[in-house]
């Protein structure tokens, strides 16, 4: 079994005596005890060791604590090194602000608690083996990446050559279809035209041929306008930087126009592309009632519009919060007010003295191509979002979103004088599970517990994931009474499940501490919540049943 890597914890008094005391205290398995009888000591230590955590006595001859600390927070490598301060002569407030200034995480007044300090010592072991066990994890996730990468290029790279023979095959498709579909009618034509040749002095025949001619010609103009109505130079991606023509977009357009003439003309160059379907709106309010009924993919939008113009439009889109992109059609081709337009938020625009159906085709095929992007960028955004406040594993909210929803609802709570218990969910003998059945087992345990907890919640509650083997709950406005109960109904969901590992079904316990902000009775923090579901759960694993165990105050 794979032990947990060596930590190492520096211990700094003046006293052998206190330093013989408490390295006796902390002894335990893949945990260092390493000493310091001066500040100096332990300033030239910290070059030479990477340190879970600093135990610093505050009472030193030559440096105190207090200057020590500072030092070590002025050093770049030692920068981030949580410190516990030892004190036994002063508990008043400025004295301990003094302190946390320093670079303090927390305090200890002599004489030491042994309980108190291992518990506040383990919660500190465990967030420097999660933190190296994170770096351990996002080498190999780098290293898994950057290999990932090359076998990626080397696939797009052979992939290219059949993209391209793909690309020239449908090329060649419709080449062939084209010239099959247009050799009747041009044989047609030059039968007629050499029959025209053969008749010229026979009148009464002459007006037949023509007309013939003119079917034929009629014939061919149509088949060139389905060839221009394939857009060969808009595209869709594929395999990296490699493209495929797109053949099949379907588009809705609303062309917000102040005359019918205007849409007319507009209309007849978009039916060209029978793939596009135009609606016409003569004014904003007009076009934005039109918007609330229907999903448009594109907006053409006149600059000059009855009431408004395309600049108040473009505002008034953002402010309702409609998302479409709009080609502004300018009057003339003017730096100023293009530049105006693009700033306002338009997709893109185009002169109206531009427009034929290649011009407008392709900037509707940019202004998809950009709108495109655009939706892949927010997915991407999202993501990023999810990952930063969510486990990757479970699902469930991390330590980060749990800790800042837990200082918001601390706040609310002493605010309006509400309940609120933090409970903390320990999956018992984590690490014998891999020993059992396997790595995979752990990760199938971790996601059944969330699952569990997930479905056990009600909907106020809150359920994250901030260790391997560890679960935070946040229980908003839960009568005193009924935090136990609810702890011990959570336990029991999980200690009845049985969970399966390749053919072989197995089950789990787990241990629950809880604190609540009654039972602390004064003002408390986040970090005080956390702290004291921590010492009871650390009772609930250690000291045997109950498993689910509240913290209470101890007496002086």
């Amino acid at each position: 079994m794979q032990t947990e890597p060596e930590a190492k914890i520096l211990l700094v008094d003046d006293h052998p005596e206190n330093l013989l005391a408490m390295a006796h205290l902390l002894e335990q398995d893949d945990v260092r005890i390493i000493t310091a009888t001066s500040g100096n000591e332990a300033l030239g230590l910290l070059l030479e060791h990477d340190f879970a955590l600093i135990i610093l006595d505050v009472q030193m001859p030559a440096m105190d604590g207090f200057e020590t600390a500072a030092l070590i927070r002025s050093r770049k490598q030692s920068h981030d090194i949580p410190i516990i301060f030892v004190t036994a002569i002063n508990k008043e407030q400025m004295h301990v602000f003094k302190g946390y200034e320093a670079g303090a995480v927390d305090y200890l007044f002599k004489p030491v608690e042994p309980l108190i300090l291992k518990s506040k010592v383990n919660v500190f072991l465990k967030l420097y083996r999660q933190k190296q066990t994170h770096e351990i994890n996002t080498r190999y996730m780098n290293k898994t990446l950057a290999e990932l990468k090359r076998a990626n290029r080397q696939i797009v790279q052979q992939q290219k050559t059949a993209i391209e023979e793909e690309r020239l095959k449908v090329l060649l498709e419709i080449a062939g279809a084209t010239a099959h579909e247009l050799n009747q009618p041009l044989m047609y034509l030059m039968g007629h035209l050499e029959l025209l040749e053969m008749d010229k002095k026979k009148p009464e025949k002459l007006a037949v041929h023509l007309s013939r001619i003119s079917e034929a010609g009629q014939r061919i103009a149509d088949i060139v306008k389905k060839i221009q109505s394939i857009r060969y130079y808009e595209t869709r991606s594929y395999l990296g930087d490699s493209e495929i023509i797109e053949f099949d977009q379907q588009l809705q357009i609303l062309a917000v126009q102040p005359t019918g003439d205007d849409y007319e003309v507009l209309r007849r160059i978009i039916s060209e592309q029978k793939k596009i379907k135009t609606k016409w709106a003569a004014t904003a309010g007009q076009a934005f009632k039109m918007l609330l009924k229907e999903n448009y993919s594109l907006i053409l939008l006149d600059y000059q519009i009855k009431g408004s113009d395309a600049l108040k439009f473009i505002a008034e889109l953002k402010r309702r919060q409609i998302d479409v992109p709009v080609i502004v059609l300018l009057q003339q081709d003017d730096e100023m007010m293009v530049s105006k337009v693009l700033q306002s938020g338009a997709t893109d625009y185009l002169p109206k003295n531009q427009i034929d159906q290649i011009s407008l085709a392709r900037v509707i095929a940019n202004a998809m191509d950009k709108e495109r992007l655009k939706d892949e960028i927010k997915i991407a955004q999202q993501r990023m979002s999810e990952l930063s406040t969510q486990d990757e594993l479970t699902g469930v909210y991390n330590y980060r979103y749990f800790f800042e929803a837990l200082e918001r609802e601390v706040s609310r709570a002493t605010r309006y004088k509400n309940e609120l218990a933090v409970g903390l969910v320990e999956i018992d003998a984590f690490n014998t599970l891999n020993e059992n059945y396997g790595k995979l087992a752990e990760q199938h345990v971790a996601i059944e517990v969330a699952r569990i907890l997930s479905d056990a919640v009600r909907k106020s509650d809150l359920v994250a994931r901030i260790g391997d083997a560890q679960f935070a709950l946040l229980l908003p406005n839960m009568a005193p009474e009924n935090v136990a109960l609810t702890g011990n109904r959570f336990r029991k969901l999980i200690v009845d499940q049985k969970m399966e590992m390749k053919g072989v079904v197995f089950s789990i316990s787990v241990s629950i501490g809880i604190s609540t902000l009654g039972v602390i009775g004064k003002p408390a923090t986040a970090d005080e919540l956390i702290q004291k579901a921590d010492e009871a759960l650390f009772k609930a694993v250690t000291m045997g049943e109950p498993k689910v165990r509240l913290w209470k105050k101890t007496r002086i």
